[in-house]
Order: C-alpha cells, then structure tokens, then sequence
C-alpha cells in the first residue's frame, strides 16, 4: 500500500482552507500589534485606555489631589490661627 501525505478526498476544499487560515493568521497579527500599542486606535474611544492616556490623566488627577490637599492645609492653619486669637 502506498502512503501519502495528503488524502486525494480531502484536497476538495483546499483553496478555502488556506484562504481562512491566512486570513486568521494576518488578523491575529493585527491584534497583537494593536495590543502592544504600536498601533493606536482613534476612533469609538479605543485610545482612552492607552498607556500613553492614562499616565497623562494620572498626571492630570494627581496635580488636581495635590491641589486640592493644599487647599485643606491651608484652611486647616487659618482656623488654628482663629483659635489662637
């Protein structure tokens, strides 16, 4: 008996097989270089959780905490100062 690689039965749906299997392969290439961020995404709020945006917003919220704890401190002394006049 002769052996063969491919079996003659199954080779019917071969060009729709590799069609898909390429198509799969070229898709999950694209994702990975989405979800390394190599490529951003800028549209339908895909780029609001980007590593580059939530360092700028933790930026952004940590001067707004540190102001907003100066502001306490302050009236913090200014009612001390009260109590001792």
């Amino acid at each position: 008996m002769k052996e063969v690689f491919f079996i003659e039965d199954s080779m019917n749906y071969i060009t729709p097989k590799y069609i898909l299997d390429t198509s799969g392969d070229f898709l999950s290439l694209i994702g990975f270089i989405v979800f390394l961020e190599l490529i951003e995404l800028n549209f339908c709020g895909f780029n609001k959780d980007l590593r580059r945006k939530i360092m700028d917003r933790s930026e952004y919220e940590s001067i707004g905490i540190l102001g907003d704890n100066s502001n306490l401190d302050d009236d913090e002394d200014d009612s001390k100062e009260e109590e001792k006049n």
